[in-house]
């Protein structure tokens, strides 16, 4: 299959395993990840969710390494960090970056195109993002856009005022 994104469909695999990482420098990134999270879950995945537990702890290449080892991961899925920002994940374990900023490697690092495998999937918040990842040598098939996800327990959709009279 040339289609990342097809590829990423888990061929054979009935209920996919994804080590959903992120971290506490900001509130909205543990909530976007935590919202991803719960997404995978009410689609019938299997859901790893990494966070340090509070402010001062760092989790480190030891860490991820038990926890690959342990949970077996089909992919890593992380908020504004890739593939780049973790070069010490197994090179086969596809690896889905949702951007949403420009920070770690995938804003210091002028050429991507070494960083990236077929298989990575970089899914951004906006064109903006699309466009300034195609720059830097990611193709442009393995970019696409899409939302932010949101937990409907906490965000409402607006009420329809046109049909009110």
């Amino acid at each position: 299959m040339s289609d990342p994104q097809a590829r990423i469909a888990f061929t054979g695999v009935d209920a996919p395993r994804i080590l959903v990482f992120t971290c506490r420098w900001t509130t909205f990134l543990k909530y976007c990840a935590a919202d991803f999270a719960r997404a995978f879950k009410l689609m019938g995945y299997n859901v790893r969710y990494i966070i340090e537990e509070n402010d001062v702890q760092y989790l480190d290449q030891g860490f991820y390494w038990k926890e690959l080892a342990r949970f077996k991961p089909d992919l890593m899925f992380g908020i504004s960090h890739g593939r780049p920002s973790m070069p010490f994940v197994p090179r086969e374990l596809p690896f889905i970056c949702y951007v949403q900023d420009k920070c770690g490697p995938l804003l210091t690092i002028k050429d991507l195109s070494d960083h990236i495998e077929p298989h990575d999937v970089f899914v951004c918040m906006a064109d903006m993002f699309k466009t300034w990842l195609v720059d830097k040598g990611v193709p442009r098939s393995q970019c696409m856009i899409l939302p932010v996800p949101a937990d409907e327990r906490m965000f409402y959709p607006l009420k329809d005022v046109s049909r009110e009279t």
